[in-house]
């Protein structure tokens, strides 16, 4: 299911598998950026600027373990690109669920945009299965936004900058005694922040 609102572009799935037994799942691990090849994964690239050459990817673990990249000419990734982003997940025995809130200022699209492009992916690792639709021939990889399809019909805000201030304070406390000197006592603190 596709849905949004004024704030945030929602993706539900559901992953239907034999999950009666757990160790059917394979997630290596619960860290953030996780390796695409070697965990179950549900995920989605989005071409905002309707090019067939740059995207978007939010993938999830059945653990909600998040993974996130940018991709461009499907060739060159971006690895390191940390995008704002909330997903939520339930296993139960015959299928694992996945709720994505991606909000609109995550992405990046023109003004009056009306329609993405969209390539949807699963990963069942026991099985060696990678589906994604629409289809892609197996010489791509998954982010060959040449065969994306289209989620249509969308009225998304204006776009509008996204800039995230991680402001943080750094303090020290150094005691130094030297002999019979009395106690030093170095005091620093330290105020800064990213972007």
């Amino acid at each position: 299911r596709i849905l949004y609102d004024e704030k945030n572009l929602y993706i539900g799935a559901i992953c239907y598998d034999d999950l009666s037994k757990r160790k059917n799942l394979r997630v290596q691990n619960m860290q953030r950026d996780f390796e695409y090849s070697e965990n179950d994964l549900f995920g989605l690239a989005i071409d905002g600027f309707l090019d067939k050459r740059n995207a978007l990817a939010f993938q999830t673990s059945p653990y909600g373990a998040q993974r996130e990249l940018q991709s461009f000419d499907d060739e060159v990734f971006n690895r390191e690109w940390d995008a704002l982003w909330k997903v939520r997940t339930h296993i139960n025995d015959s299928c694992w669920t996945a709720e994505i809130a991606i909000p609109w200022k995550t992405l990046r699209y023109p003004a009056n945009a009306t329609s993405v492009g969209v390539i949807f992916t699963r990963n069942i690792r026991r099985l060696n299965e990678y589906d994604v639709m629409p289809a892609v021939p197996r010489r791509f990889n998954i982010y060959r936004m040449s065969y994306e399809g289209k989620i249509i019909n969308l009225q998304p805000p204006p776009p509008s900058p996204n800039i995230q201030v991680n402001p943080y304070l750094f303090y020290s406390d150094n005691r130094i005694k030297e002999g019979n000197e009395p106690l030093l006592i170095d005091r620093n603190p330290k105020i800064g922040g990213e972007m």
